[in-house]
């Protein structure tokens, strides 16, 4: 199943990457949803090679996955591979500059399932793509209002 949106947001095309590639946030971020998260990797930058292990409720079942960055080409893309006992999930973000201040992200998710009990459970996903299609754009038009807000703040201090 491969889902895809697009967000405009108020800011140059660098300054959202770099925002984006704030690892620290994003295991905040999830730590705030009740994701257990450990770094597996000792990088000291963003850079390929990352790797995390995660752990989520799902369905009222614990689940558990890995997530590596497979690639990082600034200011343009960068893309990670999710992987877990029952999918194999691409994540693919790319950063377009439409002016000196204004940039669109594109992103792009890719789900296969490992085995039949995936495959059910992406199977329905299908029959509700409307629904997670409409979820997905809501998300990403979150993720686009709080790069803008963290952005404006960097900006301030």
């Amino acid at each position: 199943m491969k889902l895809s949106a697009r967000k405009d947001i108020d800011a140059p095309v660098a300054d959202v990457f770099d925002i984006c590639t704030d690892t620290a946030i994003w295991e905040r971020a999830a730590l705030r949803r009740g994701v257990e998260i450990e770094r597996k990797d000792t990088l000291s930058s963003f850079a390929p090679g990352m790797h995390w292990a995660i752990g989520f409720l799902w369905r009222e079942k614990r689940r558990a996955a890995e997530v590596k960055l497979l690639s990082a080409e600034r200011p343009t893309s960068m893309k990670f591979h999710a992987f877990g006992s029952l999918m194999d999930v691409m994540i693919e973000a790319e950063f377009v500059a439409l002016s000196v201040r204004k940039s669109r992200i594109i992103l792009r998710t890719e789900i296969k399932p490992r085995n039949l009990s995936a495959r059910v459970i992406v199977q329905s996903l299908k029959l509700a793509r409307g629904r997670i299609e409409a979820k997905y754009e809501a998300k990403l038009g979150q993720l686009a209002q709080e790069l803008e807000q963290k952005i404006a703040a960097r900006r301030k201090v």
